[in-house]
């Protein structure tokens, strides 16, 4: 379904095995850090900011963020609200929807054609089964590039990622 990439991306934040979407969320405040996830065409980036006296922590908030979402149902209902709203609205402007028209042209039957948030119809027929499929599909070890940047010593920063995703199941 289009847009079900957006959507899990979206929805990795709020809520996981322990840990609500407010609690998420003032966790993240306490230590000035940020998170972000989104999807595109070819993949999902997820980043995160923080400083580096809360690496142990912030790590420990991306992890549970990437290994243990639980997609509540009401947030997956309130995000597809918020987005068909979004793409309604986004049809008053020529600019809002100028692009979609223009990848439709450009790439005709092609996947790169289609918007990667979805239309009105896919967006309001996703569902927390459909989020919790594609990421048990697509959201694996095997499929993870991990990139981090910042002032840290290569090997322990090495021993700290293994030691919060080394339990990442295959």
């Amino acid at each position: 379904k289009e847009g079900v990439a957006s959507m899990t991306a979206a929805l990795l934040r709020k809520g996981t095995a322990t840990r609500s979407a407010d609690d998420f969320a003032a966790e993240l405040d306490f230590i000035g850090g940020s998170f972000g996830a989104g999807a595109s065409q070819d993949a999902t980036v997820i980043s995160a900011e923080f400083m580096k006296k809360d690496l142990a922590r912030g790590l420990e908030l991306v992890a549970d963020a990437m290994l243990h979402p639980s997609f509540p149902e009401a947030e997956v209902k309130k995000l597809s609200a918020q987005r068909v709203d979004g793409i309604k609205s986004a049809k008053d402007r020529a600019a809002g929807v100028i692009g979609q028209y223009f990848n439709a042209y450009l790439y005709g039957k092609h996947p790169y054609a289609r918007p990667t948030g979805g239309d009105e119809t896919s967006v309001a027929s996703i569902t927390r089964d459909d989020v919790a499929k594609f990421y048990e599909a697509n959201y694996t070890p095997g499929g993870t590039v991990m990139a981090v940047v910042g002032d840290f010593d290569a090997a322990d920063m090495a021993r700290q990622l293994e030691a919060v995703f080394g339990a990442w199941p295959a």
